[in-house]
Order: structure tokens, then C-alpha cells, then sequence
């Protein structure tokens, strides 16, 4: 819609030429030469998300997929980067029903063996990015606070803000 509506293909159309309505962008080629990525804290990426698989891969960080518990059996070796998008698609599409049994598939799979984890401080520290700008980070003395006590879970999310 938007080469549609350009005036460049009203002068082209007024003139008898073909309109411009898409442009398909194909073929090899070579990136060009590219400085050297930043130096990353991710000593590794776990996820099966292709962006964030490709910009691993492209920075040189280690990638390996999205499975539950992989990232948190190594410890505190190195800082990792756990990618969980698995609540995003039924959101967007307000699929409720879906994006609850997500939540507690992720809650039972990544969050309860976090938190466990992080209790028997095989892991000193998880930060949590709720991808908006809002997150929390938990150690083990912090997360016996935080995750004590029952709360709605919209009061939990107000707090990671």
C-alpha cells in the first residue's frame, strides 16, 4: 500500500508506465565488511526465537535451544541469556485459554526450578525481563520474599516496575 499510494507512481501512471506496487528484495550477494560486534555479558544464548538465535550467532555468543532446566544445571559458570517467547504469540492474538496454559507450562518448566535454584543457591542471581522495560531481579535471599506470599498476578507485575 504504501509504493501504491507514493506520488513517484501517480507521475508514472500520468506518463503510461507501469505503477510500482511491491518491491521484492532476492538473491545471494555478501554482507559487507562489518566492525566487530560489542563485547557481550552472554557467555551463551538458550533459544529457539530465529532473531534471537541469528543476533547470538552474529555477536559469536554459543547457542543452544530452549530446553528446561539446561541453562540453570550449569550454575553460576557464566552469565546466560534465556530467551521464553512462548507467551507472546497467544497474547497478540488474545488466544486467553492458550496464554494461561503457557504461563503455567513456563511456571512448572523455567520458573518453579528457577526458583529452586535459586533457594538452594546453585544460582546466586536471575534477572527477569518482561521485554517492556519492566523486570525484576532475584537472588536467593530475595526470592524467598518475593515469591512468598500469594498475590493477583497484576500486583506481581506493578512490582517488576
Amino acid at each position: 500500500m504504501l509504493l501504491h499510494a507514493a506520488p513517484t507512481n501517480a507521475q508514472r501512471e500520468g506518463s503510461g508506465r507501469p505503477v510500482i506496487n511491491s518491491l521484492w528484495i532476492w538473491g545471494g550477494g555478501q554482507l559487507p565488511e562489518q566492525a566487530p560486534a560489542p563485547q557481550s555479558p552472554w557467555r551463551g544464548v538458550y533459544s529457539d526465537h530465529p532473531v534471537a538465535v541469528g543476533l547470538a550467532r552474529h555477536a559469536g555468543i554459543p547457542v543452544e535451544p530452549l530446553e528446561p532446566g539446561k541453562a540453570m544445571a550449569l550454575g553460576d559458570a557464566d552469565a546466560r541469556l534465556v530467551v521464553l517467547d512462548s507467551l507472546y504469540g497467544s497474547a497478540r492474538a488474545e488466544r486467553i485459554e492458550d496464554w494461561q496454559r503457557q504461563l503455567v507450562e513456563l511456571d512448572r518448566c523455567w520458573f518453579a526450578p528457577l526458583v529452586s535454584a535459586l533457594k538452594q543457591r546453585s544460582l546466586r542471581s536471575a534477572a527477569i525481563d518482561g521485554g517492556d522495560g519492566r523486570g525484576v531481579e532475584l537472588s536467593a535471599r530475595g526470592v524467598k520474599r518475593w515469591w512468598k506470599r500469594r498475590r493477583p498476578l497484576s500486583q506481581l507485575w506493578s512490582e517488576m516496575t
